[in-house]
């Protein structure tokens, strides 16, 4: 099977709607790109999210559920649809050059969080999350610094750079509502 996710190489169509926030810390970059989603983009990315077959992950990492596209741990992962692929593209421009391997789709209900952790080492180069749905809570923590994370935003994480692993990253439990990411990777 083709799972390449072919995201790069796109124009981005326009950039954040607000004002973005950065967090040096050392020679680490964490990014916020606030209401860099489009309202009608956040529909199409939350009516995909509510069909998609979830699995909790393991406890170590938290309380939530999440679907894989593309290549995870060797394995095919299947394609996300052409139209959810187009959103996506705009969102892997905002890192020119990295080639995105594997999305990641994640839930969030009421009570639902993730325990402050480091992605694994094969995670190279840059992550990007973007958030959609109708939520209160989910406090995003990047090396003890919390940001505010609402419908529409996509935050960059360093990975793996170098050998050096990116920054500690959690959020906290979702108050009401529900919470989707979509992440996007590059896995070695």
């Amino acid at each position: 099977m083709d799972c390449s996710l072919d995201l790069a190489g796109h124009e981005a169509h326009s950039q954040a709607g607000g004002e973005v926030g950065s967090l040096l810390r050392g020679e680490r970059m964490t990014q916020l790109y606030p209401g860099f989603l489009t309202a009608v983009e956040c529909q199409a990315l939350e009516s995909w999210a509510e069909e998609l077959r979830y699995r909790p992950v393991p406890s170590w990492l938290g309380n939530f559920t999440f679907h894989v596209f593309g290549r995870s741990n060797g394995k095919d992962c299947g394609p996300a649809p052409e139209a959810i692929l187009v959103i996506l593209r705009r969102i892997g421009t905002l890192v020119p050059g990295q080639t995105w391997t594997t999305i990641f789709a994640q839930k969030y209900e009421t009570g639902n969080y993730v325990k402050s952790h480091r992605d694994p080492r094969n995670n190279v180069g840059k992550t990007l999350i973007s958030v959609v749905g109708t939520f209160t809570g989910a406090e995003t923590t990047v090396d003890g610094v919390q940001l505010t994370m609402t419908r529409g935003d996509v935050l960059e994480l360093d990975c793996t750079i170098n050998g050096v692993q990116g920054p500690r990253h959690a959020v906290s439990p979702v108050l009401s509502g529900v919470r989707y990411a979509a992440i996007l990777n590059t896995l070695e």
